[in-house]
């Protein structure tokens, strides 16, 4: 069964992913200086959006905006049914989680976890913590 959220909480969860996404001090985006690259590898070998798409498990937010990022990467910005908001890269090739980036629903950075760096995002509320993988 699917929780929905009353409208004024999803509009304030909207809002929240809008200001995250452009708050310079807070921002989910990745500058320039911390670039994701994921494949060089040419589209043909990429995944469908519909294999990413349910491999991030978008069941798990009540938004979410997909799109492929210009180094080449699947990228994800959603609003978790707790009113966090989250950011996530894949590799379109192997599906790997790339980095991770969190702001939970009282606008608390929670930091960006990339699977190489050694500290790990222990959030029991994060579906992307331990994804399933194919």
């Amino acid at each position: 069964m699917t929780k929905k959220l009353p409208f004024t909480q999803l509009l304030a969860a909207s809002g929240a992913l809008v200001l995250a996404l452009l708050a310079p001090a807070q921002a989910l985006a990745s500058s320039p200086a911390e670039s994701v690259k994921c494949t060089n590898a040419p589209k043909t070998t990429w995944v469908g959006e519909r294999r990413i798409r349910a491999h991030f498990d978008e069941s798990q937010y009540v938004q979410v905006f997909f799109k492929v990022s210009k180094h080449k990467c699947y990228e994800f910005y959603a609003i978790g049914k707790d009113g966090s908001t989250v950011e996530a890269y894949y590799d379109p090739v192997s599906m790997k989680l790339v980095r991770y980036s969190r702001i939970d629903g009282g606008g608390k950075f929670q930091g960006t976890v990339a699977p190489d760096d050694k500290a790990e995002l222990k959030n029991p509320q994060s579906p992307l913590v331990g994804s399933k993988s194919d």
